[in-house]
């Protein structure tokens, strides 16, 4: 069985600036915030101090377990439940030719069979380095393997090093 839960803290402060979409809201949303207390309409800061409470209350829950059933993955306003069956592969971000996001806040995520696309994020993974996260993959994909099941991975130690940036 694997769990991984890291410090309420380092999630809070690093839940802004990982998540495009929810990094955008909550500095627009304080953008906005400020901007309306400038302006004199002081009944929108008690609505946005609940609102970053919350959002931060809940990117503090973040958690993934991974047992012989699946892997449980809680992230901020979703969870998922994936069995081995489900899972096509474990894929970490690619770091691009330049200097991109990918390359500052790497990303693991779980694709799904029946989820063609972006698959599910694991955001209990934030702040962690790159091979940090292809550990964390490997181990993933060799409870997986355990479990009976052939999931691809990504690669980690000299295949990694002998792919390159």
């Amino acid at each position: 069985m694997l769990e991984l839960r890291q410090p309420w803290w380092r999630l809070c402060l690093l839940a802004p600036f990982y998540d495009s979409v929810a990094g955008g809201l909550f500095f627009g949303g304080l953008l906005v915030t400020v901007a309306l207390a400038l302006a004199g309409i002081w009944a929108a800061v008690p609505i946005a101090a609940v609102a970053i409470v919350l959002f931060e209350v809940r990117s503090a829950g973040v958690c993934l377990r991974a047992d012989g059933a699946g892997i449980h993955v809680r992230n901020r306003f979703r969870s998922h439940d994936v069995a081995w069956a489900d899972v096509l592969a474990i894929v970490l971000s690619e770091p691009g030719p330049l200097l991109s996001v990918n390359d500052l806040r790497p990303m693991l995520r779980v694709q799904g069979r029946r989820e063609p696309g972006r698959g599910i994020a694991l955001l209990a993974a934030m702040g962690m380095g790159r091979s940090e996260l292809e550990e964390l993959g490997s181990r993933l994909v060799e409870l997986g393997r355990i479990s009976g099941f052939e999931i691809a991975g990504p690669p980690a130690g000299p295949a990694a090093e002998a792919a390159g940036p």
